[in-house]
């Protein structure tokens, strides 16, 4: 085989293995984005083997925050399912989220991008979930 051919699969496979991503996923951050019917949609997770503890915090325009504390979780891969119990005189029972995460590809990371989480804010008096892409702070 010619030396040049060597040194290009040397290239590619060294390339594949930069390509390749080790690391255990985590859903462990604070995470933020907005949708239509919310101008902050703040998760702040910790996760401990496979169940989440955190906060769902929501903001309607520039009225105060309201959430819940997680009391309920599921991972499953690269999908999460979290709630918790919300202040009856908000006039739901429960809020939640559930989405998926969304990795980078190697070039994303090296570019200082950060991986998102995309889903359903959930909230137990509505009709339809709200959607909403969240990027790790």
């Amino acid at each position: 085989m010619p030396r040049s051919a060597i040194q290009a699969a040397v290239v590619f496979l060294t390339l594949v293995l930069l390509a390749c991503d080790n690391q255990p996923l985590t859903f462990t951050g604070t995470w933020r984005g907005a949708n239509s019917q919310f101008s902050d949609v703040t998760l702040t997770l910790t996760q401990t083997g496979d169940s989440v503890s955190g906060t769902i915090l929501l903001s309607v325009g520039s009225n105060p925050p309201f959430g819940a504390t997680i009391t309920s979780s599921l991972i499953d891969g690269d999908s999460l399912a979290i709630s918790g119990p919300i202040a009856p005189a908000s006039g739901y029972t429960s809020l939640g989220f559930a989405g998926r995460r969304m990795n980078l590809t190697p070039i994303g990371w090296r570019l200082g991008e950060h991986p998102s989480l995309t889903g359903h804010v959930l909230l137990s008096s509505t009709a339809t979930p709200e959607s909403a892409t969240l990027v790790e702070q």
